[in-house]
This record gives structure tokens, C-alpha cells and sequence, in this order.
């Protein structure tokens, strides 16, 4: 990930960013943008080939992620963080790349 890189993040995403203190220093490293509902964002990551996207707690969202083959695409919200200068923040555990790495192989491991 770099600067200028597109986000399209979900609301609880949002809100966990301003809980922690580090939604300023993301809109400030990468272009932020979010839809209404998350079904909304898995339709319009489809049509952005150089987007990633953050949809932590949102387990049926990264469910269908992994059917529409694109769950490579989803990243923490503590790794865009990180990338952006934020360490150490006390994110929730969905919210952390621990969460999201073990719930990305869990549903790979389902689909065996």
C-alpha cells in the first residue's frame, strides 16, 4: 500500500478510525471512500480494479468477498492504519490484522 491509495472502507470501520484517533492521519495518507450499505461496496469494489477494501467486523461481506474471488482485495483496518503512521492503537479485535488474517483462513479453509 501507498499514498494516494484508494480505500473503500465500511461504517464500523469509520467509527472505530475516529474511536482510535486515526481517521484524520487515514484521510490524510490514502483516498477515503465509502457507500450507505456493505452489500453497496462489494457491488462498487467490483467496478474498481485498483481499490482495496476494508470491511472488518462484516463477516458476511468477506464471505461473499471470497465467492466473488476478491478477499485478496480486504485489508485490517490496522494495517491501512499502520500504513498511514498509526501504530499501537487499541483497536477492537475485529478490527486488528490478527482477526482478519485468521478469518480470511477460516473461510479459505472452508471452501476446501
Amino acid at each position: 500500500m501507498k499514498r494516494g491509495n484508494r480505500i473503500l472502507i465500511d461504517t464500523n470501520a469509520i467509527l472505530e478510525a475516529h474511536r482510535v484517533g486515526c481517521w484524520k492521519a487515514l484521510c490524510g495518507f490514502f483516498s477515503m471512500e465509502t457507500v450507505e450499505w456493505c452489500i453497496n461496496l462489494l457491488a462498487y469494489a467490483m467496478a474498481q480494479s485498483n481499490a482495496y477494501l476494508l470491511c472488518s467486523p462484516d463477516k458476511d461481506c468477506m464471505r461473499v468477498g471470497m465467492i466473488l474471488d476478491i478477499l485478496r482485495r480486504f485489508v485490517s483496518l490496522e494495517k491501512i492504519a499502520e500504513n498511514a503512521g498509526c501504530r499501537r492503537l487499541a483497536l477492537r479485535g475485529q478490527y486488528t490484522e490478527k482477526w482478519h488474517q485468521s478469518f480470511c483462513g477460516k473461510l479459505k479453509l472452508d471452501q476446501l
